[in-house]
């Protein structure tokens, strides 16, 4: 990527689009009004599909857009927000080729700095256009003398009448130079990095009449063989080229050309000096040998190497003609390299960078902080942390009793309600015996007469007849046992001590009770458990001898500890979904506990996997939401 630079002349001498952007100046009354009319100028006059801006007044950050009609924005917008944060950030011009768009031409996403008339970077303007290889230098420069007519006319909004202040235009230096034209046309035919590499070696090769000429890319401080001239595919671990990676990277710490060949007028120092390329040079028979760094900006980009017969040394003249002609190759191959990868591509080109940029020497906040990363990573990895979940949790009596109506009747009286201590042989409630205690005088009353009759046969001597009525007499009594019985059990005793903890009759008085009907529920010895709800997620880490901690509702500030007994083996519904009934053995427990009161339980379910505990619930979800 190159920066171009601008000039300033007068008015009179200005190209007709900047002509109409300083009208749009003088007579819009706001800087975001000028900036969208100006935005329609430019798009129109470099016959742009998607054009964006970003430009600051003051405090404030204009963004807007322009659109052919064509074009999607919400496509192209991340594309041109992309290299506009790249222009800010680096203060130059880029060039993306986005995507062939026919034989000869291609989809282009250019961005240009905005400058004010202090030369100060205000902003950025980006363009999508449709254009050839060998245009893409005229698209640039006319963005960029819009672009800065844009960036010093935006602090003269408003003026009525036109100034006769500097505007830019552009020398005839400003833009890409004849050399990156060329460059930008070649890499117009080539669809990768690596071809136009092995074309650039190739085309060396024959110029500089080498037996041998290699290009390499700089990762931080090694080098990766792109291209080798005669060679289809380089491999990287062949003796032969290691040695000339080992040269380049010595060039690449140089960052100046180096030559090396056997010659009687050089120094001893120097000949230990370039120790690789020596090495180089014994390994090729005594070839000369010779490797060029191409920069971009400051920074080391690529380097070329060069190797011929002994007779021919490379000259210090030679070389920088080589490098003036392949240095503007560096920026496009970046160029053709982006314009052409995958998203995953990309994605480690980048990774390396960040790498790169971490071990370099110096930055030692982001060493510290990769270090960080990584050993928490690791410990996410494979680490392992005490897992405690937390569950809903209700008091439950250990030991339940019930007290089920002994015959079908009408309740007439209740004597209890929820909360009561009860004790062995209290009476609970009593159903209606009226009837029956009715049929008991009626028994009795034929019990009587029945003796009276039994009286006289033994008077009469009858035998017969005391038979028959001692018969009839035992027949009553089993009748009267009978009803005696049934009037006992209408009313209802406690079998045993306990407490009441359900069964609240109180509004059922007068009802008809069924047989069998539950009327109460005790606790049979007033000891309380811990009945937690465990969801499917997580009852696989739940087994018996855990422990933890139950935390009730009423008072959140205590905590009393639980042991796990029991884990139910199939689950139950509960508020609507699933989960698994865990019984705790409650350890400590107060006079003000009741069953029923609800909490939290707390599981120290041991150590797990740092990653699980993270992320099993994501994952259980995304099994069942996909069927993985």
């Amino acid at each position: 990527m190159t920066k171009v630079t601008a000039t300033v002349s007068s008015s009179s001498t200005l190209p007709l689009g900047c002509r109409a952007i300083l009208d749009h100046a003088t007579t819009s009354a706001s800087v975001r009004g000028f900036v969208r009319e100006a935005l329609g100028t430019v798009g129109r006059r470099v016959d742009a599909l998607y054009l964006q801006i970003q430009i600051t007044n003051d405090s404030e950050v204009i963004e807007d857009h322009y659109t052919d009609g064509t074009a999607d924005p919400d496509f192209w917008q991340e594309v041109t927000s992309d290299i506009i944060h790249e222009t800010l950030v680096e203060g130059e011009v880029s060039v993306f080729v986005f995507r062939k768009h026919s034989s000869d031409q291609m989809v282009v996403a250019l961005s240009v700095p905005l400058e004010d008339a202090h030369r100060s970077t205000i902003g950025a303007l980006a363009a999508i256009v449709i254009c050839t290889a060998e245009s893409i230098p005229e698209r640039l420069a006319q963005l960029y003398l819009l672009g800065n007519t844009i960036g010093q006319s935006r602090d003269r909004v408003g003026e009525a009448h036109q100034p006769t202040i500097p505007v830019p235009t552009v020398e005839p230096r400003s833009g890409p130079s004849p050399s990156q034209s060329k460059a930008l046309r070649t890499a117009g035919n080539y669809e990768s990095r690596h071809e136009l590499a092995f074309g650039l070696v190739n085309q060396l090769k024959t110029k500089s009449s080498s037996d041998q000429v290699a290009i390499g890319l700089v990762r931080g401080r090694a080098v990766q063989i792109l291209a080798i001239s005669g060679f289809d595919e380089v491999k990287r671990r062949s003796p032969g080229v290691v040695r000339i990676r080992q040269a380049m990277e010595e060039c690449v710490d140089q960052k100046a050309p180096i030559r090396f060949h056997t010659s009687a007028d050089w120094e001893e120092e120097t000949l230990r000096e370039y120790r690789l390329h020596r090495q180089w040079h014994d390994a090729a028979g005594g070839d000369c040998v010779a490797s060029i760094p191409l920069l971009d900006g400051n920074a080391c980009r690529y380097v070329i190497a060069l190797r011929r017969g002994h007779t021919r040394p490379y000259s210090e003249g030679e070389l920088a003609k080589y490098r003036e002609l392949l240095e503007p190759y560096a920026p496009v191959l970046d160029v053709v390299e982006r314009a052409n990868r995958s998203f995953a591509q990309h994605a480690i080109e980048q990774a390396r960078d960040h790498w790169a940029s971490v071990t370099s020497p110096g930055h030692w906040v982001r060493k510290v902080a990769l270090i960080v990363f990584v050993a928490m990573a690791l410990w996410f990895t494979f680490g392992t942390r005490n897992y405690r979940m937390a569950v809903p949790a209700v008091v439950v009596p250990s030991e339940v009793r019930n007290v089920s109506a002994p015959a079908q009747g009408t309740l007439r009286e209740v004597l209890v309600v929820p909360g009561d201590r009860i004790t062995r042989g209290q009476v609970l409630c009593r159903f209606d015996s009226e009837a029956l205690e009715l049929e008991r005088d009626r028994i009795q009353h034929e019990i009587a007469r029945a003796q009276i009759e039994l009286r006289g046969y033994r008077a009469d001597r009858d035998p017969v007849g005391v038979r028959l009525t001692e018969a009839r007499i035992e027949s009553l009594d089993a009748s009267l046992a009978t009803v005696l019985f049934e009037i006992e059990r209408a009313t209802v005793t406690a079998a045993h001590d306990g407490i009441l903890i359900r069964g609240d009759l109180r509004r059922r008085i007068g009802d008809i009770v069924q047989a069998g009907e539950l009327l109460f529920e005790l606790s049979a010895d007033g000891v309380l458990r811990i009945d937690a709800h465990v969801s499917e997620s997580e009852i696989e880490v739940v087994i018996a001898g855990l422990e933890g901690r139950f935390s009730p509702f009423s008072r959140p500030d205590q905590e009393f500890p639980i042991a796990v007994d029991r884990v139910a083996p199939s689950s139950t519904q509960h508020d609507g979904r699933n989960v698994y009934v865990v019984e705790a053995r409650l350890d400590e427990q107060e006079s003000w506990m009741r069953a029923g009161m609800e909490g939290v339980a707390f599981i120290d379910a041991g150590p797990q996997p740092v990653w699980w505990i993270s992320l099993h619930r994501l994952i259980n979800a995304i099994r069942l939401g996909f069927w993985m």
